[in-house]
């Protein structure tokens, strides 16, 4: 209760000063030097160029000085303006609205590279930030013919790249941030209606790209409109504060008529300006209590749920700690939907560790953080990855793991750092270890809703760590089947039971599902392609495939398979993996039976039912459906980590 007090007592001597503030502000005219005529005219100019016609303040022509402080300078530049200084051409301007639509120049003419000139990533300045209408490509330069067989890509333009023997463009939605076979790879954001014409085959990606995209720009508005209703003409002092220039002088708000009407004016303005602010302060306050409540709860939520493990318990960090830790954020390991995943090193010891920084505030409600500190802290396996820390400081939190210096399973299974089959033998048997150990030898059930490469992370002897907890759940053993609202999961390894309950219950067997499309995919990935198969028929047939030829006892035709042994240890995985992804989730096996298995022989293994199978993924929409597809959607997801 302490803490509310002084929350409470803060906000009221801010909230007094505040008033005082503006007050003040308004009824107190700026002693400028210099002549008011003088200034007001050379405020009073409207520049145009091209299609953009009659723009003014807080806008002004770069040919000349800034006589009103402008806060961006604009350059004609062929009929269009351009913000040199950041290298956008100006496509529209709505002042009111503050609202730009601009495009990258150096991709205005031509997306393709210039001779000596090879595109770069290019934010925009810290004064703009991208409307809600923006949407991201990555696009990607000097591609091989392979890159299609490897993620979903699209292509429709060529690029000649000098020093580049490939001369293929391909672009990807924005969350792929890798494609292996290509030279370089840039970042452009597009307007979202463009984005969707592009998917859909309407539009070139060179005509994306020329739409444009809009961005929001820091403007007051509402007391520019006073300056000008006054008779005055907004401006800019030294610092960037707003002022009003008028016909005697320069002043804060707005012209003075005669003494009698300025007192009146500027009373009216600063009863006016106390209600709003007054107003404004009660709305922020109210949201502040709301939100100071929210994490109050969550603090108490997690710390109940961390207690009882005394110093057993995860070690707690300021955020202060946290950035010093990783040196300012300044090696960044991967992005997902939650925030970034970057590299750091523990005080003291140097330990290199990973830390995953969480946005909550983006529309989530800090279940995922609670989720994962309380799911992780009651572990303590070999194939578990360990959390060694985390930080709950006001709004900031953030789960310090260790580091895992080869990364996840998932860059090795198509890329060209293949393992061997006896490596990938032994992270599908560890990996079934650490979910034995979760669905079984934990004092509290853990079911972690989001098996798949991305989240099978590997150490520096590729041994398998399970991470990524913020879709876990936590359940007590006599449940058979568990409640749950929602769907989780990552679209490709959800057990059919998860997106639709006719399936049956969802419990502890839906990880068994997606741990049966891991190894599929583990196995899928060193198929050898037929003469004439159809376009991504490798990934999407492959369960069907290996079925008919494991029925008919055929060879599986994969790849680096040099003895007897890796062709037995190829059937062992698919044989289980066709087993783990049996529609009924009763005709599953435990993990601790798959644990049997895999340690067994091949022939005490059956052929197990056939599984269900879907249509085959022929669009792009079919993707984004929860469909049970036959193999997983090779796309890094947004709740994807890497540590």
């Amino acid at each position: 209760m302490s803490l509310h007090l002084l929350h409470s007592s803060k906000l009221t001597f801010y909230f007094y000063v505040a008033l005082v503030l503006v007050f003040l502000t308004i009824i107190t005219p700026c002693c400028c030097s210099g002549s008011g005529d003088a200034q007001l005219g050379n405020c009073s100019g409207l520049y145009s160029c091209g299609g953009l016609q009659n723009i003014g303040y807080p806008f002004c022509d770069g040919d000349g000085p800034c006589a009103c402080g402008g806060a961006f300078s604009l350059f004609c530049e062929s009929n269009k303006y351009t913000l040199m200084e950041w290298g956008y051409r100006i496509l529209g301007i709505e002042v009111p609205l503050q609202k730009m639509t601009v495009v990258r120049n150096d991709l205005w003419d031509n997306i393709c590279p210039k001779q000596g000139y090879v595109p770069s990533n290019r934010t925009t300045n810290d004064r703009f930030t991208y409307a809600d209408t923006v949407r991201e490509l990555n696009i990607f330069y000097g591609c091989s013919s392979r890159v299609e067989s490897q993620v979903q890509v699209h292509s429709n333009l060529t690029c000649s790249i000098p020093g580049v023997n490939e001369s293929r463009v391909v672009f990807t939605d924005s969350f792929i941030q890798d494609v292996r076979g290509c030279e370089v790879s840039i970042r452009v954001p597009v307007h979202s209606r463009a984005y969707d014409e592009l998917w859909d085959g309407k539009i070139s990606v060179q005509e994306a790209v020329k739409q444009g995209f809009d961005v929001q720009f820091s403007y007051p508005m509402g007391a520019c409109t006073a300056c000008e209703n006054s008779g005055g003409r907004c401006g800019s002092d030294n610092e960037g504060q707003l002022i009003c220039h008028c016909r005697e002088g320069s002043y804060p708000a707005v012209c003075p008529t005669n003494n009698g009407q300025r007192y009146g004016m500027k009373l009216a303005l600063g009863i006016a300006a106390s209600a709003i602010a007054v107003f404004a302060t009660v709305i922020s306050y109210y949201v502040y209590r709301l939100r100071e409540k929210r994490e109050i709860k969550e603090q108490k939520d997690l710390e109940a749920l961390i207690s009882p493990y005394g110093s057993l318990a995860p070690k707690r960090y300021k955020f202060s700690e946290i950035k010093k830790m990783t040196q300012s954020f300044k090696d960044k390991l991967g992005q997902g939907g939650y925030g970034g995943v970057y590299k750091g090193k523990l005080p003291g010891n140097d330990r290199p560790v990973a830390v995953k920084i969480l946005n909550f505030y983006d529309g989530g409600d800090g279940e995922e953080f609670i989720n994962e500190v309380a799911s992780i802290s009651q572990t303590s396996h070999v194939n578990v990855v360990t959390l060694l820390g985390f930080c709950l400081d006001g709004n900031k939190r953030a789960l310090v793991y260790e580091f895992m210096v080869n990364g996840s399973l998932e860059k090795y299974i198509y890329g060209e750092s293949r393992l061997s089959w006896e490596q990938f033998y032994q992270i599908a048997l560890g990996t079934a270890r650490g979910l034995e150990y979760l669905h079984c030898r934990c004092n509290t059930q853990i079911l972690h809703f989001d098996i798949k490469p991305h989240n099978i992370l590997l150490d520096d002897s590729f041994n398998p760590k399970i991470s990524d907890f913020g879709l876990a759940k936590l359940c007590t053993k006599k449940k058979s089947n568990i409640s749950m609202v929602g769907t989780r999961g990552t679209i490709g390894y959800i057990a059919p039971e998860v997106f639709s309950r006719c399936y049956g219950g969802v419990s502890y067997k839906s990880d068994v599902y997606s741990y049966g499309m891991m190894i599929l995919e583990m196995v899928g990935g060193r198929k050898k392609p037929s003469c004439g198969e159809a376009k991504h028929s490798s990934e999407v047939y492959f369960a069907r495939w290996a079925y008919q030829r494991l029925l008919l006892d055929e060879d599986l035709k994969l790849q680096e398979v040099t003895s007897q042994e890796e062709e037995e240890t190829a059937k062992k995985m698919t044989l289980i993996g066709l087993w783990c992804i049996q529609t009924d989730p009763s005709q599953r096996p435990s993990m601790s039976k798959v644990i049997e298995m895999l340690e067994g022989s091949l022939e005490d293994l059956e052929i197990p039912p056939k599984p269900f199978m879907c249509s085959p993924l022929g669009s792009r929409n079919d993707t984004e459906t929860l469909a049970l597809p036959l193999s997983p959607v090779h796309e890094s997801s947004a709740s994807s980590s890497s540590f």
